[in-house]
């Protein structure tokens, strides 16, 4: 059968129009299949990561940091693996004999030997409750010397240097201390430990450690469990509790050997208000405390 050409030629159009709609609808069909850019997600494996809120990432880049050091006779080398760009302040701390540290943005207290990291701690929040930095690290001057306690300095330092929140390491349940008490306790730097490796303490006055929050916390949950003295705090988390809180607190733990100090450590996640959504979620350092 003859067909004219122009038929011929319409058909051919019509076919090239169908073809192309079809490949134009298969390519959108396949771009609608490739999902958009997500963010990090949290895992299982590692609870402490935590995608960073950037709302006010022009605020957060701005926010001061000081780092607080509670130093004995540790040798302090170690803060120099922490880049200078990242903090704005550097407080030591020394109840030890005198040392000349020089370390960028550094000014150093001389302290007498009395308590421990807490109460160091406590004396730099009494005494600068209206002059703090928008986040305050803590540490003490043993935090590099054992690699449990330098996991966990890591962890938070990387934590606040993301996020600029304050943060902690939870390493274990609060319902597992409720009936905590400590009548000696053996120096765990090696450094220190060559000083006095065993000290007998002094009994707080309100123990074990559950009746003890109850008396400090009246109403408040238990939030986690904290070791090792390394812990932060923002300037607002301190504010939420008056001034004579922290001397009170203080007041415990200005002598030699105090439990209440043990205490404390348990409980700074309440202590300085740390939201919970920013805590470091491990059970690997409960593993050095034969726990």
């Amino acid at each position: 059968m003859w067909i004219k050409p122009e038929y011929l030629l319409v058909s051919g159009i019509i076919i090239f129009m169908l073809y192309r709609v079809s490949a134009v609808q298969e390519g959108f069909q396949e771009k609608r299949q490739v999902p958009a850019a997500m963010p990090p997600t949290t895992s299982a494996k590692d609870p402490e990561v935590r995608v960073p809120d950037m709302t006010n990432q022009q605020e957060d880049i701005n926010k001061s940091i000081e780092i607080v050091i509670a130093n004995y006779e540790e040798r302090l080398d170690w803060l120099n693996e922490i880049p200078e760009q990242f903090y704005t302040k550097l407080t030591i701390y020394n109840k030890g004999s005198a040392k000349n540290y020089k370390f960028p943005k550094m000014s150093s207290v001389n302290l007498p030997n009395v308590g421990h990291c807490d109460h160091t701690y406590l004396y730099h929040v009494v005494h600068n409750y209206n002059n703090l930095a928008d986040i305050t690290i803590f540490l003490p001057g043993s935090v590099w010397t054992q690699p449990y306690k330098k996991e966990s300095a890591n962890k938070m330092i990387s934590f606040i240097d993301i996020h600029k929140k304050a943060t902690l390491v939870c390493a274990d349940n609060p319902e597992n201390h409720k009936n905590f008490f400590i009548n000696e306790y053996e120096v765990q730097s090696p450094e220190n430990s060559r000083f006095s490796s065993q000290q007998e303490l002094t009994p707080a006055a309100i123990r074990p450690l559950g009746k003890w929050f109850e008396a400090h916390f009246p109403g408040e949950k238990h939030q986690c469990v904290s070791f090792y003295g390394i812990v932060s705090a923002t300037r607002e988390g301190i504010h939420k509790r008056p001034k004579e809180f922290y001397e009170g607190l203080l007041n415990e733990v200005s002598i030699p050997s105090p439990e209440a100090g043990h205490f404390i450590e348990r409980t700074w996640a309440n202590i300085f208000s740390i939201d919970k959504r920013d805590f470091i979620v491990t059970s690997r350092v409960t593993t050095f405390l034969g726990f």
